[in-house]
Formats: C-alpha cells, sequence, structure tokens
C-alpha cells in the first residue's frame, strides 16, 4: 500500500515570475507575494492565486497602460519599500 503523504506547497519549489509584477502589480519580498495595490500577502505564489486577487479588486487598474502604469508601479514598489524600511530603522533604534 502506498504512503499516504500530503501535499506541501513548500515542497513544490515555485520562482516568482517579474512578469506578474507588470500585470498584476505584485512583488516578492523574502518568502511573501505582496500586492502593491492594497499591501496582503497572496497565500501561494501561483499565478491563478495572484490574477484572481487582481480581477475581482482592481479592474480599474486595467485602464493604466504603457509608461504610465510603469510609473505607477515603480512608484507604488518605492512606497511599499519606504514603509518597511521605516519599520526596520524604529526597530533598530530600539534595539541600540
Amino acid at each position: 500500500m502506498a504512503a499516504n503523504r500530503k501535499r506541501k506547497v513548500d515542497n513544490e519549489n515555485r520562482q516568482f515570475n517579474d512578469d506578474l509584477t507588470v500585470q498584476y502589480c505584485f512583488v516578492q519580498q523574502h518568502t511573501n507575494v505582496i500586492c502593491l495595490l492594497c499591501h496582503s500577502t497572496a497565500a501561494v505564489a501561483k499565478v491563478s492565486n495572484i490574477k484572481r486577487h487582481y480581477g475581482t479588486k482592481y479592474e480599474d487598474f486595467n485602464n493604466l497602460i504603457g509608461d504610465e502604469r510603469t510609473a505607477r508601479i515603480e512608484s507604488l514598489r518605492h512606497s511599499l519599500n519606504r514603509q518597511q524600511n521605516l519599520f526596520s530603522k524604529q526597530s533598530a533604534d530600539f534595539s541600540a
């Protein structure tokens, strides 16, 4: 009889595709995949999960195209990095 093993997502070795940033406004921070628009994380870095999140919440973001969309995504990415660095700097100040 075959061993009854549960499938674990961690063992699937999924890689984040940078095209998802342009298409669906998601970036990878460490092991999490984060939406640039609402800062929520996707449970699993699967295209179907990311596409569903984007399609149900951000249909109006599809109106941005070309350089305007790229500039907005870079602005959101910079804002997320700035926010995360603020928290890390404050926690470093408390430990010093």
